[in-house]
């Protein structure tokens, strides 16, 4: 794996060497943490326990990495591993649901109790550490306390909201990925799009999908190897490319159609509907992106009574779609919201058997969701 992204706000605010405090821990910069980590591989020796080497480095276990993007933190494991001289086939990754049942937690806790016959090496990546729950996190910590130094835990939370992973983590080692901003996230980019098998990217297509995708890295790389194959074999992918195969335009149309219904214009509504056909999207494509927006905007707006820790579909906290989305989600209550899925599951029926014209069964309910028409009288029977 190429080398971790540089983090453009760590290097902006610290030296290499530079650490923080944070609940009551020293906390590493993406640049000390990846300092210290490749000065270790050249003490390290090729076998045996892992612990006591990190702990001489600094680097103590288990290790806590923050970031909303589950990506980058793969990446910054995968190169930890080969720093360490772990083989990937020694590298786990569990989702904190996962550890609801017993027979699960209890694997997870005998490779960190039990010491390996030839001392293997290993890594565990926990993601979704935030989530939890309080039994989970005595017996991990329990399980802690007797570790065979052979096994390294890394904790990767999507935030700091988790009290109890503070205590679990006490006296391991805190990195936070803050977000790749402006050139930093272009060089990442370009990074990936080789690692991807591209002959390179363009600047100003890196730009473009720097621009459509945000920060979300996962959603880039997803695209990046896409467009990788589509081109030749010494071949960049360019700025025509990106435009002509990455949902950049289209997409921006669609969620301002999404905009222009929750304005309640439903002429500026139909005639988006115009661009996206002559765009050659099909009136299903714009549909199912239609449906997939409503779901999104229902479950932003359910997160102010969503107090259990259950987990919510991936494809619903997507963060290209909650950004674009940002804006409209107050303009719709959570019925109509409801009420604009059902008219869609309705076209959606409609286009696949109805011989009337497609266009027009795309303009009818987009008219209808702009409009809130027939809400009332639906809610009142």
């Amino acid at each position: 794996m190429a080398k971790a992204p540089r983090n453009s706000k760590a290097s902006a605010k610290s030296s290499p060497a530079a650490t923080t405090k944070s609940a009551g821990k020293s906390r590493l910069s993406l640049e000390s943490f990846i300092a210290a980590v490749k000065a270790l591989k050249e003490k390290l020796p090729a076998h045996g326990p892992i612990a006591p080497a990190l702990e001489d480095a600094g680097l103590p276990t288990p290790w806590l990495i923050y970031s909303p993007d589950t990506l980058r933190i793969k990446q910054l494991v995968r190169w930890s591993a080969e720093q360490l001289l772990v083989d990937t086939k020694n590298c786990k990754t569990i989702f904190a649901g996962e550890l609801s049942g017993a027979a699960a937690l209890s694997g997870l806790t005998t490779s960190l109790s039990m010491l390996s016959l030839f001392s293997t090496r290993e890594i565990i990546l926990l993601l979704d550490a935030e989530s939890l729950k309080a039994p989970a996190l005595r017996t991990i910590s329990s399980a802690l306390e007797k570790q065979n130094g052979s096994t390294l835990l890394i904790l990767a939370p999507k935030n700091e909201k988790q009290a109890g992973l503070a205590d679990l983590a006490k006296g391991g080692t805190a990195v936070m990925l803050e977000p790749l901003e402006g050139p930093y996230l272009i060089r990442w980019i370009e990074k990936e799009a080789q690692r991807l098998g591209a002959a390179g990217i363009a600047p100003d297509a890196a730009a473009l999908l720097a621009d459509s995708f945000g920060e979300s890295l996962t959603a880039l790389s997803g695209e990046l190897a896409r467009l990788s194959l589509l081109c030749g074999a010494e071949e960049q992918i360019g700025s025509a490319l990106v435009r002509k195969y990455s949902p950049v335009q289209k997409d921006a149309d669609a969620f301002e159609l999404v905009g222009a219904m929750a304005r309640r214009d439903s002429v500026h509504a139909l005639k988006l509907i115009r661009s996206l056909i002559d765009q050659g999207q099909h009136p299903l494509q714009t549909s199912g992106f239609l449906s997939r927006c409503f779901r999104v905007l229902l479950a932003q707006n359910g997160k102010q009574g969503h107090h259990d820790n259950s987990p919510i579909n991936p494809e619903l906290t997507n963060y290209y779609f909650v950004k674009n989305l940002s804006r409209i989600g107050s303009a719709f209550s959570t019925p109509e919201l409801r009420f604009s899925l059902d008219v869609l599951q309705d076209l959606d029926w409609q286009l696949k058997s109805s011989p009337l014209d497609e266009e027009l069964l795309l303009q009818s309910a987009a008219d209808k969701i702009a409009r809130r028409k027939y809400f009332e009288s639906i809610r009142i029977q």
